[in-house]
């Protein structure tokens, strides 16, 4: 019986094999190909993530070198300029007249004009705004520097300090106000590049979730991840390294900074505003920012906190207010106070800037009573004595009284100047002036005109007689008898009065027959008194 060959029976085995072979190759070609191409789409998706981590790694490298750089020169300035330097030294020159401190002051000039030049107008977060405060900066620097030179001159001339510091007088309030809002410059753009920083990063983050999604080679992606996560926690570890960078400037700023938000609570404090403001529990985080006011200011301000986070635009609060926040023990602080918002996690913030004004206002005060007193006799002096005169004839127009004016000029000051000095007379004078004061009622005025002239207004007269019996007072209380190193010595006076609105109804009548009165007093023998009358005096 003959069998049947099957129908591969003629095939040989060896073919078979090579069929199988080649399947096997085009699979493996197949992986191969698809491996190749994941491959391929995983380094092309690791590369641009490196790249997007990268660009955010430079932004903020160069944002921090920029910021710190900033942050130098900002206290070279406010080192050189402010009230510790070229102002302190400016104005203790202007009214000391020290010679000792022209050099200081010339150095800091140098030093404050070199920092300005330096600093950054085109860099990543400067704005229009850094070149106006840079530019007020200059030209204050600039009016500094041309009246300083006028100073000197002045000096040299004998001109007192008071006229000058009238001449040379600058408004430094623009060049602090440019120095403080350019210190805060870092601190309003954290938040800003901080979220865009994010933002990119969660792109990035994104990218990369996709990229897992689509890339079913775990095992291969994990090595290129690894790399990837590197480089992200590279990024974090910079981005912590300029948040504690940031956190460092917020804390070295010279001025008490707090963030406060739409509520009224103190969400950050750097240790200036720890020092300056009173906390039992020494923190200031979470506590209410009326609560560190004067209980006088809490109900208006809940008002105007309400209203200003709906006009979150960068401002300064006027410097006519009388601005006080709480110190140790309860003591009211004068402050300056400057605003501007910002936005975190979605809600809005307000950064406040605090400025203990305490020694500027002290400065100020001194400025202005060394404007309007005599020092010798801590009287006042000529140009609040026409202040004084002037308010005093309004107030008697309205009320249709009389005021009276007198004129006392020393009689025989000069013979103790040429016998005892100057010294002597200086005493002198310090104890006409001390005890014409005493005699005199609260709500008049006694003033030194200069050398041995004084002046007295009184107001409220409901007679010329009370004139008289003032006049007279004047006379004993300055011819008793004055010890003066040991000496016995006598003057006398001569005095001239004129009374409003018989004798003149402005201050230059007044005060023009006053003088007319005096000098007919000492004409007809001195220590005596007259009244104006007209012609006939």
């Amino acid at each position: 019986m003959t069998s049947t060959p099957s129908p591969d029976s003629g095939v040989p085995k060896s073919k078979n094999i090579l069929s199988a072979v080649s399947i096997f190759h085009k699979g493996t070609l197949a992986i191969a190909l698809v491996t190749l191409t994941l491959t391929i789409v995983l380094v092309w998706f690791g590369l641009v993530v490196k790249l997007k981590v990268l660009e955010v790694e430079k932004q903020w490298f160069a944002y921090s070198k920029e910021a710190s750089y900033s942050a130098h020169v900002l206290g070279r300035i406010q080192e050189e300029f402010g009230y510790g330097g070229f102002i302190h030294n400016f104005k203790n020159y202007v009214l000391r007249k020290d010679k000792t401190l022209i050099p200081k002051i010339e150095s800091s000039l140098e030093k404050t004009r070199h920092a300005i030049n330096e600093y950054p107008l085109d860099g990543l977060f400067q704005d229009l705004d850094d070149k106006v405060y840079i530019n007020e900066l200059t030209q204050v620097v600039g009016l500094y520097s041309v009246n300083f030179d006028l100073a000197r001159r002045l000096i040299e001339k004998g001109v007192s300090s008071n006229e000058i510091d009238r001449q040379v007088q600058v408004n430094d309030e623009p060049a602090l106000q440019a120095i403080k809002h350019l210190s805060k410059h870092v601190v309003e753009h954290n938040e800003e590049y901080t979220l865009e920083t994010r933002k990119h990063l969660k792109i990035a983050l994104n990218f990369i979730n996709w990229g897992l999604l689509i890339i079913p080679l775990v095992m291969i992606s994990g090595a290129f991840m690894f790399v990837l996560l590197r480089t992200i926690k590279k990024i974090n570890y910079s981005l912590e390294e300029s948040r504690l960078f940031l956190s460092d400037l917020f804390e070295a700023a010279p001025d008490a900074m707090i963030i406060v938000d739409e509520n009224g609570y103190i969400t950050e404090a750097n240790q200036q505003a720890d020092s300056l403001l009173n906390s039992p529990d020494k923190s200031l985080i979470g506590k209410s920012v009326e609560s560190f006011m004067p209980q006088r200011f809490r109900k208006q301000h809940i008002q105007n906190r309400e209203d200003s986070f709906n006009k979150t635009e960068k401002r300064m609060l006027s410097s006519d207010l009388n601005l006080y926040v709480l110190g140790k023990d309860d003591e009211e602080i004068p402050v300056e106070i400057s605003l501007s918002y910002t936005v975190r996690n979605d809600n809005k913030n307000a950064i406040v800037t605090l400025r203990d004004i305490t020694e500027k206002k002290r400065i100020e005060e001194n400025i202005k009573y060394l404007a309007q007193y005599d020092q010798l006799t801590k009287l006042p002096n000529r140009a609040l004595f026409n202040d004084r005169l002037s308010h005093a004839i309004e107030r008697a127009y309205r009320n249709k009284s009389k005021i009276g004016l007198m004129f006392i000029d020393l009689d025989g000051f000069k013979n103790i100047n040429d016998s005892f000095g100057h010294q002597a007379g200086d005493e002198l004078l310090q104890v006409i002036a001390e005890r014409i004061s005493n005699i005199m009622r609260t709500e008049d005025t006694i003033a030194r005109l200069g050398g041995d002239e004084f002046t007295i207004i009184l107001e409220e007269l409901k007679h010329s007689d009370y004139a008289t019996v003032v006049a007279k007072k004047v006379l004993q209380a300055v011819g008793d008898v004055i010890y003066l190193s040991g000496h016995e010595v006598t003057v006398g006076a001569s005095i001239g009065i004129s009374i409003y609105p018989d004798n003149g109804n402005n201050a230059n009548d007044l005060i023009k027959n006053a003088d007319i009165s005096m000098y007919q007093a000492k004409s007809q023998g001195k220590n005596c008194f007259k009244f104006f009358i007209g012609n006939k005096h």
